[in-house]
This record gives C-alpha cells, structure tokens and sequence, in this order.
C-alpha cells in the first residue's frame, strides 16, 4: 500500500477530496450491505446475535482489518518509513469511536426503547473486549521487557518469540470466546421483544415496530450474491477512504494519537456508524448493540492476525509490533480510556436487564442510563484533549495555515 500511500501524502488536495467522496461511496455501500444482511437473517429466521454481532461486526470492521494488514506488511518492507506498531492506534482508535457511536445512539434512542431488554449477551461480549483490552497492556509491557530488536547478544523477552508476542493469543481468544456467546445466547433466549420485567408478550407502540426489509422480496441466492458483491466493493472503498485518511496524516504530521488513533479511527469506523443508524432507524434494538460489540470484537482479532503475519515476515532491525511505551507514554493511557468506556457500557447494559428495570421506574432507568452513556462520552472527550495536547507538542509542527488554503 505504500505506493498508493504516497500519491496521497504528496497531494494532499487529492487526499482531502478523495476522502470526502469516498466517504460518502463508504457509507452508500455500508447501508446496503447492512440492510441486505437483516434481509437475510429475516429470510433464514437466524438469531439477532449471529447476525448482528459476527456478520454485520466482521463486515463493518473490514476497513480496520485491510488498514492494519496493509500497514504491518509495510512496516517490515519499509521498517524506516512505517511503523507497524501504529495498527495498535488503529485498532484502539477505531474501537473507542464505536462506543462513542453506540453511546450516543443508545442516548438518542433512549425514549423509543425504555421498554426494550438489552441482549444480555452483550454484556459478555462487552466483558470479552476488556478481557482483550488487558491483554493489549501486558502486551506492550512484556514486549519491552529487555527485549531489543537488530543486534547480536541483545536480550529478549521470554514471552516473544521472533516477532510473535504470546499475549496476542489471548487477544485472540476474547474473540473467540465472545463468538462462543453470541451463538450459544442466541439459542437460549427466544428472538423478539422483551418488555420491562416481562417475556416476548408486550406490544410495541407503532414507533418501535421492527421495519421489514424490501429486500425479503428476493430470492436467498440472489441476496447472497448481492451481499458478498457489496462486501467486495466496500472492502476496496474502504481502501482508498484509510489511504486518503493516512496520506493527510501524514502531509500533515498530526501524530500518532490525534493522527492514527483518533482521526483513522474514525475514518474506518464509518461503516460501524452507518450500520447502528440504518438498524436502529430499522427498530432493531438488539442487532444495534450487537452489531458494534460484535464489531469491536472483532477489531481485538485484527491485533492477534498483523502480529501473526508480522512474526512470518520479521527479521532482526525492525521495530516490534506493540508499541513502545517509552515512544509513546499515552500507549497504555489509551487503552486505560477504553477500558473505562467498556466499563459504563457494561453497567448500561446489567442496568437495562429485566431483573433490574423490574424494580426500577421509567424516570428511574431514563437517568441512570443517560448518565452511565453521558460518561461514556466524557471519557471519550477526554481522550480528544489528551491527543489534541500530545499533538500540539510534536516538532515539527504541521503547516496550519496550509491545511486552511488546502
């Protein structure tokens, strides 16, 4: 990718433009894609967390995984130009907007799904990315536990083995564990509506009617066809929308944090942001949470998957995978964030079981649920200005007055 890159970071009046229509072609494609995926799941009457949370989460996370592969591969072709431990920021980053975006959705929706249960395996799942999330710390430290890369006689840490850090197989496994959940919960507790303290028996009010979709009318095949068609398109979008991303990036200098781990993260988290709109305009309450903790689930893998491939290609010089704090101090104060976002979205979600609104009244579970989200998105905004802090120390500056004539 680093060719196709450099168009970008050498024009960065192409990048800008390319960014916003590709932007929008990412979006397009996202809503379709995600609406052809609930069209199957209607159609083969699969449960909401298979659907939401493994499907249309590794369909919307395909923008991190393509990144990040693209950037690791780079990082050990090109070790003086690339450093592949930015997928790290990638895939925090990336993960930090999708909690953002269900939080203020979840916020949005508040009134239209008081009476709604929230799919308690997603508190599993939930549980599994800060799981993941620990994982992600001891991989960092032990990874710069006197191990140093390129010379004869350097020392090495035990737990990484020519390039692959071992905490990157229980990174791993938080996915593995939540795919076990999504599918397991799916079978144990019936699809449709659950009401406050009560079974699949409560009538929504017009408002909250699941949306069927126009395209149940086609044949299975067919959206099959079409859906793996709109996988590949969105796929190579998403492709030239992270480049353009990364070529400003980098005109720019706008840093690893405010850079890579905020304004990428974004960038390739647009389908994830597409996909909670169009299934919660839809009413499909519990695909919406499944979807996005389905999503960052997945991103946990994309961590284990660039390590694997940069172990099979590593060779003594290059940098290690994980970032090094002494590089970067915000490394484990970023996942400290997510972490924190984790957390509030998991209260959220015990809050909103059936045993506890049982007890609580409406007024009660509107407050505690737009305080634990509003927390969700302080946090976040505090991570903004740690980054927009760290980016204001970086020498040298980037030319701001030529970003404003751009």
């Amino acid at each position: 990718m680093k060719d196709f890159e450099m168009i970008f970071i050498n024009n960065p009046a192409a990048a800008m433009s390319c960014f916003f229509i590709f932007a929008v072609i990412v979006g397009v494609l996202a809503t379709l894609v995600t609406k052809l995926a609930v069209a199957v799941k209607d159609k083969a009457k699969l449960p909401d967390g298979v659907v939401g949370g493994i499907l249309i989460g590794a369909i919307t996370s395909i923008p991190e995984f393509i990144t990040a592969i693209g950037v690791t591969i780079d990082g050990v072709l090109y070790p003086t130009e690339y450093d592949p431990s930015s997928v790290f920021g990638d895939v925090i980053g990336s993960n930090m907007f999708c909690l953002l975006i269900l939080a203020v959705t979840l916020i949005v929706t508040v009134k239209l799904f008081r009476h709604r249960e929230a799919d308690q395996i997603n508190t599993i799942t939930i549980i599994c990315l800060i799981f993941g999330a620990v994982m992600c710390i001891l991989a960092v430290l032990f990874e710069n536990n006197g191990i140093v890369y390129g010379g004869e006689g350097q020392k090495a840490s035990p737990l990484v083995w020519h390039g692959f850090n071992f905490f990157s197989i229980f990174i791993f496994l938080s996915y593995a564990i939540a795919v076990f959940f999504m599918i397991a919960g799916s079978k144990l507790k019936p699809m449709g509506s659950v009401g406050k303290g009560v079974a699949t028996k409560v009538t929504l009010p017009p408002t909250q009617k699941v949306k069927r979709s126009k395209f149940l009318k086609l044949d299975m095949w067919l959206l099959i066809v079409l859906l793996v068609v709109g996988i590949i398109v969105l796929s190579g979008s998403s492709i030239v929308l992270a480049s353009a991303c990364s070529g400003c990036i980098e005109h720019w200098q706008l840093g690893e944090v405010f850079g890579r781990t905020l304004l990428l993260g974004i960038a390739t988290s647009l389908p994830e942001l597409i996909a909670v709109a169009t299934l919660a305009f839809g009413g499909r309450y519990n695909m919406m949470i499944n979807s996005m903790a389905g999503s960052c689930a997945f991103n946990m893998i994309i961590l284990s998957v660039c390590n694997a491939v940069y172990a099979g290609m590593w060779h003594n010089g290059i940098d290690p995978m994980f970032p090094q704090p002494k590089e970067s101090n915000s490394v484990v104060v970023q996942v400290v964030i997510f972490i924190l976002m984790c957390l509030f979205i998991t209260l959220y979600l015990i809050m909103n079981s059936k045993h506890i609104k049982s007890r609580l009244n409406n007024k009660q579970i509107m407050g505690i649920n737009i305080t634990l989200l509003s927390l969700v998105i302080i946090v976040y905004f505090i991570f903004i200005a740690l980054g927009i802090i760290q980016w204001s120390t970086i020498q040298p500056k980037p030319d701001l007055l030529q970003f404003a004539m751009i």
